[in-house]
């Protein structure tokens, strides 16, 4: 079950570190080869490979891999690659648990540090046109918003919440009888936000906003599985059911294998689900909060619904079970905060997670226990803690054990290069961040500071709400070496680099860092 996240969690992230970059119009893409990996069995399906194809035709140089047998079996072709960019395409019967955290753990495994070595994501649908809209999405900033969880209304035009925070003025208690107050708050397009308390089911305002919003982003939070999305408190259920959401009241319990509503302990008649309306635009869901609504065990899981009648064409969630969460609410705060792509957000949030843990164990990275169910996920923990214990002479505390678990239990699916990230966002809260990649392979990274801005410092190596910037850099043989911090605390590895700390800044101050070129 997913730990209950407050409202303000999202809000309250602190905005004291840059943007991953600067804005998208100032930047290109990082260089370095693009891979369009395929099974042998996906090669041999005309409609499948229309989908690598038209990625491939879209990257001028892109290389297609083709993997006999599994795509993991293509780890060679991409560690002689060292692709900066990587996708996955991947019929329905190759995206199940097992097959994603043996893809996690391969592109950790392309050179010999313990970071993933490219900006990865999986393209994937229940039929080859779900995949083609994916691959074929134009970018977009998004605008409209519905959620289950905080995030700040400022950045968009509409936004709806159904609130997983207790409600302003209502104390804990009232939240185990029947009629629970739950907040719902709503940002029309004229501006103004409005509260108001619903009692009992809150499902119909949920899939109301969904029909009418029609959002350009959905994240979420509270208790899920494969097979639904709860709604916060417990009051509904969104379910889903061969590529298609449905909605359920609070008081009927859910049959998952017919998506029907089954019999009260209590008497009263089951009713079909109530279908969800087929959205109309692409869409970017993060799940940062839920448990397992990530993993796609057959064609009535919800990633599955998202990718089909949802149109999520980026999507952001975990594969087992969330206790500690920093992947997920790391990419949001990142997604939201640092003017990163999604792709960049899981990326980055990912690879400063991995610079933790492996500051904290760095015998994590060869620790890798072959699981192919997200029931035995909680197993593969034990197992870590007692060979740490064993290594070291003492169990690893809830920070380390935490990183582990959340360093393979998310996803990412869709473009690894796409560009959607947020706009109208309050620049004078974050220094901008500019990149200069010289010939000779040396880097300059400067910061500026459009207002006055407090120092960033690191709360350690447990879960950060406020996650330390990070740059993508052109991969070199070896980590670059810093010939000037500026007075930041700088991680350095061979394709990015991130600011662990940075001093106070005076408004119009600039720092510049400067890395020394690549080793041959």
């Amino acid at each position: 079950m997913a730990a209950r996240a407050s409202t303000g969690l999202i809000l309250a992230a602190v905005l004291l570190c840059a943007a991953v970059c600067s804005a998208a119009a100032d930047r290109p893409r990082v260089p370095g080869p693009f891979a369009v990996v395929v099974s042998s069995a996906t090669a041999a399906n005309q409609d499948w490979m229309a989908v690598a194809g038209k990625i491939k035709r879209d990257r001028p140089g892109a290389e297609l891999v083709v993997a006999e047998g599994g795509v993991v079996s293509a780890r060679k072709k991409l560690a002689a690659l060292a692709p900066r960019y990587a996708v996955f395409v991947l019929r329905p019967d190759e995206t199940r648990f097992k097959d994603v955290l043996a893809l996690r753990r391969m592109m950790r495994s392309l050179d010999d540090d313990p970071f993933d070595d490219a900006i990865w994501g999986i393209v994937s649908g229940l039929s080859p046109k779900d995949a083609m809209r994916m691959a074929s999405a134009k970018p977009f900033r998004p605008k409209s918003l519905v959620s289950t969880t905080g995030v700040d209304f400022t950045p968009f035009e509409t936004a709806f919440t159904v609130s997983d925070a207790y409600a302003e003025g209502h104390s804990p208690s009232e939240y185990t009888s029947p009629g629970k107050p739950v907040c719902v708050i709503e940002k029309t397009r004229s501006g103004k936000t409005s509260r108001r308390i619903v009692r009992g089911d809150t499902t119909a305002e949920f899939a109301k906003a969904w029909a009418k919003i029609d959002p350009d982003l959905v994240v979420t939070s509270a208790h899920a599985s494969q097979r639904n999305l709860e709604m916060p408190f417990s009051s509904g259920n969104i379910i889903s059911r061969a590529g298609r959401f449905f909605q359920l009241p609070q008081a009927q319990l859910i049959d998952y294998s017919t998506g029907m509503a089954r019999k009260s302990p209590r008497g009263g008649t089951a009713r079909k689900a109530s279908p969800l309306p087929d959205a109309k635009k692409d869409k970017i869901w993060i799940a940062a909060g839920n448990c397992l609504i990530g993993d796609w065990p057959d064609a009535d899981c919800m990633v599955a619904a998202a990718i089909g009648a949802g149109r999520v064409v980026q999507f952001i969630g975990y594969i087992a079970t969330t206790w500690y969460g920093e992947a997920g609410w790391g990419a949001l705060e990142r997604f939201m905060s640092h003017g990163a792509t999604p792709a960049e957000a899981w990326y980055f949030t990912n690879q400063n997670l991995l610079r933790k843990l492996d500051a904290a164990n760095p015998e994590a990275k060869n620790f890798t226990p072959r699981i192919d169910d997200p029931a035995r996920y909680e197993t593969a923990l034990r197992m870590y803690c007692a060979a740490a214990a064993r290594s070291r002479g003492r169990a690893p505390g809830k920070e380390e054990a935490g990183m582990f678990w959340d360093r393979d239990a998310t996803v990412f699916y869709g473009m690894p290069d796409f560009d959607a990230r947020m706009g109208n966002r309050n620049l004078s809260a974050l220094p901008e961040i500019k990149t200069s990649f010289k010939p000779d392979g040396s880097c300059e990274i400067t910061l500026s500071a459009r207002a006055p801005l407090p120092a960033f410092k690191p709360r350690g190596t447990g879960r950060e709400t406020a996650q330390p910037c990070a740059v993508a850099l052109p991969r070199s043989a070896k980590p670059r070496k810093v010939l000037r911090s500026a007075g930041c605390g700088m991680f350095v590895a061979d394709d990015f680099a991130i600011i662990v700390s940075r001093p106070a800044m005076k408004a119009g101050e600039e720092l510049r860092i400067v890395l020394a070129p690549a080793e041959k």
